[in-house]
């Protein structure tokens, strides 16, 4: 995660809401929670994704807006394989960090597939940056894959 620091895609603040998410908010002080399926802990990560990270400002709303499709996606045996409601696009769409969020999202509300999630960014990260050396390498220029 590193790299992404030193390259100026991601900051140290967001590797810290990776890391922490809503650990330090408090169930009792927090908005109440709206939906009942979703756990104490997932739905304080969720506020912190909400207040943290701009990408996800939108989050406890759409939870709201959206709660057959986010229920399904957080019930999903496998979560970090299928699409991510509202947020699929841009998590598709964006090369660069879309992996890390998609993983941050997984973490925050099924934290019991956290490294599954780890495990899929690091596997999109190493074969991005594959492609990545292979195009510089042939002297195409293109950071397009």
């Amino acid at each position: 995660m590193k790299i992404f620091v030193t390259e100026e895609l991601l900051t140290p603040a967001n590797i810290s809401l990776f890391l922490k998410a809503g650990a330090a908010l408090d169930i009792n002080t927090a908005p109440k929670k709206p939906v009942p399926w979703m756990s104490d802990a997932a739905w304080l990560n969720c506020v912190a994704l909400s207040t943290e990270c701009p990408m996800f400002k939108a989050l406890k709303d759409q939870v709201v807006r959206n709660e057959q499709l986010w229920r399904k996606w957080y019930e999903e045996n496998e979560p970090e394989n299928v699409a991510v409601p509202d947020y699929e696009s841009e998590l598709s769409g964006n090369q660069d960090t879309g992996g890390f969020w998609r993983m941050v999202l997984v973490r925050s509300l099924r934290e019991d597939r956290t490294t599954l999630a780890v495990s899929g960014f690091i596997k999109t990260t190493e074969l991005c940056r594959s492609r990545r050396r292979g195009y510089q390498r042939w002297g195409q220029g293109s950071w397009s894959l």
